[in-house]
């Protein structure tokens, strides 16, 4: 037998073997993308997208106005807000300490350095003891 007839015919082979192995591989792919469909449908992302600043207030009032027992957040240091942290929150944030809802800050050490974000975060610990705290960094601006 010729090299080329031998050889062509192995090649041949291992192509049947790696189209059949191809195929394998598509229909798993298929499945895990009905299985991550179907998961989709019964677990729906929890998390909400709010775009813009006014967004994130309105949000952030909702959430405190209808809070049943703790607030969580992180708040980096940057750049100032105009209406929070600060006077502008110090109304809500009192409403819902009144009704007994625990309030947990995080800050970053930094956020000693900006007069309005220090002076709210003085207010709070005079409204809810040793609820506030600050790390060296905080990644984002969280509420939970």
């Amino acid at each position: 037998m010729s090299p080329e007839i031998g050889l062509g015919d192995i090649l041949a082979v291992q192509e049947a073997v790696l189209a059949a192995r191809q195929a394998q591989v598509a229909a798993s792919r298929a499945s895990v993308t009905r299985m991550v469909a179907k998961r989709a449908e019964r677990h729906p992302n929890h998390g909400e997208r709010l775009h813009g600043m006014d967004a994130i207030h309105s949000r952030l009032e909702h959430m405190g106005r209808y809070a049943t027992s703790e607030v969580l957040s992180s708040q980096p240091a940057g750049r100032p807000a105009p209406r929070g942290p600060g006077p502008a929150s110090r109304p809500a944030d009192t409403e819902a300490l009144a009704r007994g809802i625990t309030m947990r800050t995080l800050y970053r050490d930094d956020t000693r350095n900006q007069p309005h974000v220090a002076a709210y975060a003085h207010w709070l610990l005079t409204q809810c003891a040793d609820r506030c705290r600050t790390i060296p960094r905080c990644a984002a601006a969280v509420a939970v």
